[in-house]
């Protein structure tokens, strides 16, 4: 099975949108307890869930390239049976500043439940905090917006693994703590906590990727088998130190936004340098 096509997005974003030429992934489920056969891959069309607000004006704005900086190279290598060819990883998770630009430009919409206490988008003092209630269509449709794509989970736990692809958790072997990672931040008693914490400011891979443990779950391109899609890294409320390791998988319906624990890291296949320049909002006033 494939993940469900969305609707598409007018003609004259579709135009704009071509300009990116983003790569694709294929989809596959992980090999193990809950494994399916690998799916066929895909490569979906760019397009928003149901829930997506209507577009009503076309996209205007500059054409500017992906700064080099935002993106780590993976080096490829075997992970169990699979060959990973080397990519590029955002450094950190996209952040409510990031994805406000999307939403300005009228291409994502914005994140369900804003003005929740643990909504990340929108908050005085969270420009820095990864955005948060965003379902898979939307995680999809802002990397495309930015020429990149979504890491299969493959990918992801190549490069959580770390260099030297044997460790644990992204940091190594030893088990997380407040300092290593942002998590178990919920008071179960009370329905509250502290959310997520700013991007970068905690676990860091040899290959320089930060917060790939902890503070939100990060979508994938790969579908889980049954209907969902795999989400990876764990997040700011896990209290269990297991759900943090680099195997560990999630899963989630690809339309739910209700999420406070799920977030967005966008890969390419393509040198950050030379990715297809994206198109800045304009703001008005």
């Amino acid at each position: 099975m494939t993940l469900p096509r969305p609707p598409s997005l007018p003609p004259a974003i579709i135009c704009q949108l071509s300009l990116l030429g983003a790569g694709c992934a294929g989809t596959h489920a992980h090999k193990g307890p809950q494994a399916a056969e690998p799916a066929a891959p895909v490569c979906p069309a760019v397009g928003s869930e149901a829930a997506h607000r209507p577009i009503e004006t076309p996209l205007r704005g500059e054409l500017f390239r992906v700064p080099v900086t935002s993106m780590n190279r993976i080096e490829g290598g075997v992970l169990g049976d699979r060959h990973i060819i080397g990519f590029w990883l955002d450094i950190t998770e996209v952040t409510t500043a990031q994805y406000r630009d999307c939403v300005d430009a009228h291409v994502c919409p914005a994140p369900a439940n804003t003005g929740e206490w643990s909504s990340t988008y929108g908050e005085a003092g969270k420009q820095n905090h990864p955005v948060n209630q965003v379902s898979w269509f939307n995680a999809r449709t802002y990397c495309d917006w930015v020429g990149k794509r979504l890491p299969t989970e493959w990918e992801w736990e190549w490069a959580a693994r770390g260099r030297d692809h044997a460790n644990i958790y992204p940091w190594g072997n030893e088990p997380p703590t407040a300092a290593s990672a942002c998590w178990h931040r919920y008071d179960w008693d009370t329905d509250t906590g502290g959310g997520p914490c700013p991007v970068g400011t905690h676990n860091q891979t040899r290959d320089g990727i930060k917060d790939m443990a902890g503070n939100v779950w990060e979508w994938t391109a790969s579908e889980f088998g049954d209907g969902r899609v795999v989400l990876r890294g764990g997040d700011w409320h896990n209290d269990d130190p297991t759900r943090l390791r680099a195997a560990s998988r999630g899963k989630n319906t690809p339309y739910d936004r209700s999420s406070g624990g799920d977030g967005i890291r966008c890969a390419s296949s393509t040198p950050p340098g030379e990715l297809t320049t994206r198109i800045a909002p304009v703001h008005d006033g």
